[in-house]
């Protein structure tokens, strides 16, 4: 329980953020903050590519030198790195981008390997460590993002007071974990390579997830309404988040149960999860008018009717995770990307077309249709292999 609570009040720094920007400046200025948040996670997205859940399962077997796993993960982020400064560089050549966006890239590639590096932390079970880690990257956002509206600083300018902090933990634990063996290392980038590779498709969609419903809002209506439905999203995030938390506490146990052989408390892991995470929506979904009304300027209130929605859709994403680590457990991650694409098609065309004819709440259900392809599909794909993972 106290993993679960640390990791849900570091996650509750992003909503924090975003709630005093709401607050204290504009909805066109949220709105332009949400599309730079969507910049860097998809960013630190592409560096890690998946390989964080290779390195949280060979961490988890025993007889495995971690230092060659952590290894080989912080030089795979680096390649990738390398190959999305290039595609920037390239981009630069044509639009001259603003030197900001380089600045957002190193943030990534640092908080990338701080995120490979905490999941020794979370194996372990060492709260204090995981907790601080972790709370360090989303206190020291919060705290730019707070001296900037102090200041009335372009909010722009929270990523160069970032980067020196953010860069020097990732530097400290590569330093701290970095070994020499490297044909063992070459080894296991390979691996890492072939796993992350299959995953490609899986980690878009779960990107474009949170993208494409506002990427869509900002073109088809404005920025300004960019800025209130990224509120309402950022509130329904909690729900997202506590899946995640719940997520990250329970894959660990669920590894270790399987690899045990102990698969009825492996099913009635994920049954309880499913049922966590639909007791806490229907919880949130109540509580959260209250929040708005009280706390939000008057404007927000009348976007009220999205937060049901929204919130469903990310029910519907615990009821995904609760079920989709038995396919990385038996290493075939690679069979999420039919479901992926196919419910992040649902998505994008969902999204055009009820936008046109709906306004900003089609995009609400836009993402309510994604999620709840994707749990459905995955299922199918559980129950299809289950004599392969419960054997």
């Amino acid at each position: 329980m106290s993993y679960l609570l640390s990791d849900a009040l570091n996650k509750l720094f992003p909503f924090l953020s975003v709630f005093l920007i709401a607050k204290y400046t504009s909805a066109e200025m949220t709105g332009v903050y949400s599309i730079y948040i969507l910049y860097y996670t998809f960013i630190y997205s592409m560096i890690l590519l998946g390989v964080s859940s290779k390195v949280l399962m060979s961490i988890s077997k025993k007889n495995n030198n971690n230092k060659i796993i952590f290894t080989s993960a912080y030089l795979y982020c680096f390649l990738n790195f390398l190959i999305i400064f290039l595609i920037i560089k390239g981009v630069d050549v044509f639009f001259e981008l603003n030197n900001i966006v380089y600045i957002i890239l190193l943030c990534a590639l640092s908080f990338s390997i701080c995120q490979i590096k905490v999941l020794e932390y979370r194996v372990r079970e060492d709260i204090k460590l995981f907790a601080s880690v972790n709370l360090y990257f989303s206190g020291i956002l919060f705290g730019a993002i707070s001296f900037c509206l102090i200041l009335n600083i372009d909010l722009i300018f929270i990523w160069k007071i970032v980067i020196i902090p953010y860069g020097i933990l990732a530097v400290f634990f590569v330093i701290s974990d970095f070994c020499f063996e490297f044909k063992q290392i070459i080894k296991e980038i390979k691996g890492d390579i072939k796993f992350c590779t299959g995953q490609i498709l899986h980690i878009l969609s779960t990107w474009g997830r949170v993208a494409i419903d506002k990427l869509c809002v900002l073109f088809l209506i404005n920025i300004t309404v960019v800025g209130y439905y990224s509120m309402i999203m950022s509130l329904s995030l909690i729900v997202s988040m506590f899946s995640q938390s719940l997520n990250n506490y329970c894959s660990v146990y669920l590894f270790k149960m399987l690899s045990l052989g102990n698969y009825k408390k492996c099913i009635l892991m994920s049954i309880f999860f499913s049922v966590t995470i639909m007791l806490f929506s229907l919880s949130f979904m109540f509580l959260s008018k209250y929040f708005i009304a009280y706390y939000l300027p008057l404007e927000y209130i009348d976007y009220y009717y999205l937060l049901p929605i929204i919130t469903l859709a990310f029910c519907f994403q615990g009821f995904y995770l609760s079920i989709v680590n038995y396919l990385f457990y038996i290493d075939k991650s690679y069979l999420l990307n039919i479901p992926s694409l196919v419910s992040i098609s649902i998505m994008f065309v969902s999204s055009i077309v009820l936008i046109c004819f709906f306004g900003v709440v089609g995009a609400a259900l836009a993402l309510f249709f994604s999620w709840f392809f994707q749990f459905i599909l995955v299922l199918k794909l559980v129950v299809r292999y289950k004599n392969e993972i419960f054997s």
